[in-house]
């Protein structure tokens, strides 16, 4: 019998991607983190990069089982890409985690396949303990 490890895709601030690895360090024996932008080296905004990372991003909300949200904890740098990845999996029936709060959860917050939490460790037990349909096979 395999264990099962939720595919995440973790969405927030490029400035935090060191806790994003941080995270993903810790909880990487029972989720399976698939936000590659995480990992990749940061690049200049060009048009053709941009072209290229939003491809990538995309593609990584389509393999996740959930897309958690990190609030923005600077009022002069607000959530926007994130908003976009939550977007994504809400058009595709993927469940969005939000941790902590900001103006920019507005009322889509509030859809039925969005569930909010005050810290990251009550939204990964939230996300394990979830019941899976497991891919046949």
């Amino acid at each position: 019998m395999s264990l099962y490890r939720p595919r995440v895709y973790l969405a927030g601030k490029t400035s935090e991607r060191g806790y994003f690895r941080g995270l993903a360090g810790v909880w990487s024996t029972s989720i399976q983190f698939v936000s590659s932008w995480v990992d990749n080296p940061p690049c200049e905004p060009t048009r053709e990069n941009a072209r290229l990372f939003w491809l990538e991003d995309i593609n990584d909300v389509r393999g996740a089982d959930f897309v958690v949200v990190f609030a923005s904890t600077d009022p002069a740098n607000p959530l926007r890409g994130a908003l976009v990845e939550a977007g994504a999996a809400l058009a595709q029936g993927t469940q969005v985690v939000l941790v902590g709060d900001c103006p920019e959860f507005s009322t889509w917050q509030h859809h039925p396949l969005v569930t909010k939490f005050d810290s990251t460790i009550d939204a990964f037990r939230f996300i394990l303990g979830r019941e899976m349909t497991l891919p046949a096979g």
